[in-house]
């Protein structure tokens, strides 16, 4: 079996064995990048938000892609620590706070995209409740941008850990 297909093995439901901590860490590796990937579009669909005044459908739209996009890669990368029966054994007690801050990520961003389906129904109609609706959304969106941010670190020490 190649190098590749063992890495895929470890991140499907229907793993087999044990996996070699050389083959865990290029796995982990692999999801950070992804991670990091869709946390960077996250973080520049924001930067190019947060200069105009008013979000406009076509906004909500490209952040609610992004946000399921970087929801993917969470789940990913939680459901390849939460397979404790094959992960390496010195692994298993390190990996708890980044599976913790994976999972705020995850319900967190699931917070705010009700809120952008809300916004974006009325965001073309100017009022108090369209201004309330997109501080809201932004402040939810930064909240996953803070939480995101943190994971990055949390994964270079994890791996760092477990070398």
């Amino acid at each position: 079996m190649s190098m590749q297909s063992q890495v895929f093995d470890l991140s499907k439901k229907h793993l087999s064995k044990k996996q070699s901590l050389g083959n865990f860490q290029h796995a982990a590796k692999q999801h950070l990048e992804d991670f990091k990937i869709a946390y960077q579009e996250v973080l520049d669909l924001y930067r190019e938000i947060s200069i105009a005044a008013y979000l406009l459908p076509s906004d909500c739209d490209q952040l609610m892609d992004k946000i399921e996009n970087l929801q993917k890669s969470v789940e990913a990368f939680n459901h390849l620590l939460s397979k404790m029966q094959y992960l390496p054994d010195q692994v298993i007690p390190t990996r708890y706070s980044l599976m913790f801050s994976l999972t705020f990520l995850e319900e967190t961003s699931s917070r705010l995209l009700p809120s952008l389906w809300d916004f974006r129904r009325i965001c073309l109609d100017p009022s108090r409740e369209t201004d309330r609706l997109q501080r809201q959304v932004l402040e939810k969106y930064e909240k996953v941008l803070q939480i995101g941010g943190k994971i990055e670190l949390s994964c270079r020490v994890f791996l760092r850990e477990d070398q």
